[in-house]
């Protein structure tokens, strides 16, 4: 269960294909991967977007969540987050200082993209054949 006070959503690109870091102690899969949020402003001069870096962060799953977070989701999906915020402050090999973000999911969804040719039509949320969100949870019954 997901402490309301500490809940986050977001929404990124996965950096990686997730990995099975460890087995909790009843034998339940713990997957990691990390997702990242592109930054991108839009140049005042020209009006077009630039790429100002990314922000990652990693992502936790534990059970049936990460077993189908293991087996589906492969590297560059977009995604939907959603769980609990955590940080961890440590030094780096070369000194110095970091700081990770850490999210413990309680469900992660696929997003679908937009193309680019709608945005600003009649309809500028339709996309491709697929559906907005792809809720593995549901047919998990929850997790």
């Amino acid at each position: 269960m997901i402490n309301p006070n500490n809940q986050v959503t977001i929404i990124g690109n996965v950096g990686a294909a997730p990995m099975e870091r460890a087995k909790t102690r009843d034998g339940n899969s713990v997957v990691g991967f990390a997702i990242a949020q592109s930054l991108t402003r839009m140049d005042a001069a020209t009006g077009q977007p630039t790429h100002k870096g990314a922000q990652w962060f990693q992502v936790t799953c534990f059970a049936g969540l990460a077993d189908k977070v293991r087996t589906q989701l492969t590297k560059g999906e977009l995604v939907l987050v959603v769980g609990e915020l955590k940080s961890a402050s440590y030094t780096s090999k070369s000194g110095e200082p970091r700081t990770s973000i850490e999210i413990t999911a309680s469900e992660v969804l696929r997003v679908a993209r937009l193309r680019r040719a709608e945005i600003g039509h009649s309809n500028p949320l339709a996309t491709d054949d697929s559906p907005a969100f792809d809720d593995w949870n549901e047919a998990q019954g929850g997790v």
